[in-house]
């Protein structure tokens, strides 16, 4: 059997990955307009949430509304200047969806996606409304997880 060799990250990997600990900011233009963005808060992920749900809205218009939360990232900028941020995107600047598609694409990166599954997946054994099993369901579910047959 052939013995893989290790490789050591170089340092551009390594500044990456201290810039993804650090939450440095990454940078995306916008019709040549620099805009920097750190990682995703909470309140940006409900505002993107809410308007992906709003079945009354204008579809040309949902990526200017997801920009603009993105570029506020907080709850009090939401409060306060998302309304006008994204008319000034769709009205005013006119922006497409094929401009706006790098600014979401690295926010979507910027998401830690991977702790929140992980949390809400710790958190699901936790609830009290989760239904009680049998000790012969425990056995058959165990046993499936270690490779026995009586696991169905």
């Amino acid at each position: 059997m052939a013995k893989k060799k290790i490789i050591q990250p170089n340092d551009e990997e390594q500044r990456e990955l201290l810039s993804i600990m650090l939450n440095n900011v990454d940078y995306c233009e916008l019709r040549g307009k620099k805009i920097g963005l750190r990682w995703t808060t909470g309140e940006t992920l409900k505002k993107i949430t809410s308007v992906m749900l709003d079945k009354e809205g204008d579809e040309s218009k949902v990526s200017c509304k997801c920009a603009a939360a993105i570029i506020l990232r907080g709850w009090f900028k939401i409060k306060l200047f998302y309304w006008l941020l994204w008319r000034w995107f769709y009205y005013v600047k006119g922006y497409g969806d094929h401009e706006l598609k790098p600014l979401i694409e690295l926010a979507q990166k910027k998401t830690p996606v991977t702790q929140y599954y992980e949390v809400m997946t710790l958190l699901t054994g936790l609830k009290i409304t989760k239904e009680i099993m049998t000790r012969e369901e425990v056995q058959r579910i165990q046993t499936g997880q270690f490779g026995g047959n009586d696991g169905k």
